[in-house]
């Protein structure tokens, strides 16, 4: 039982890896993909298994203790108003950045 687990963990380590290498060469070559369908202005591409589709998201940064200290600070100063949590939790959120990240994946046909 032992070796058995050790085999199997042995093999999992090894498919891991295997998969890091995939994930990263696709990573690859979705970057020259989206680039690629970006300075020709292509938003989907047709292809057997469906549609590849680039398409751009926005992502807001992480909440963390440098940004939440700067915003308080700047609301505090503004206002001087510790009445109102609700309005003081959506300046802070509205205060984090907003990132565009693209994305290819295949559609179903």
């Amino acid at each position: 039982m032992i070796q058995d687990w050790l085999d199997l963990d042995k093999e999992i380590k090894t498919k891991n890896t295997q998969l890091r290498q995939l994930r990263s060469r696709k990573k690859a070559v979705s970057d020259e993909l989206i680039k690629v369908m970006k300075d020709n202005e292509i938003g989907q591409i047709d292809v057997n298994a469906g549609k590849i589709v680039c398409s751009t998201r926005k992502a807001r940064s992480a909440l963390n203790k440098k940004l939440l200290v700067s915003a308080l600070s700047e609301y505090f100063k503004e206002t001087g108003d510790t009445e109102l949590p609700s309005e003081l939790a959506a300046f802070i959120m509205d205060k984090r950045s907003v990132k565009e990240i693209d994305t290819v994946k295949i559609r179903g046909s």
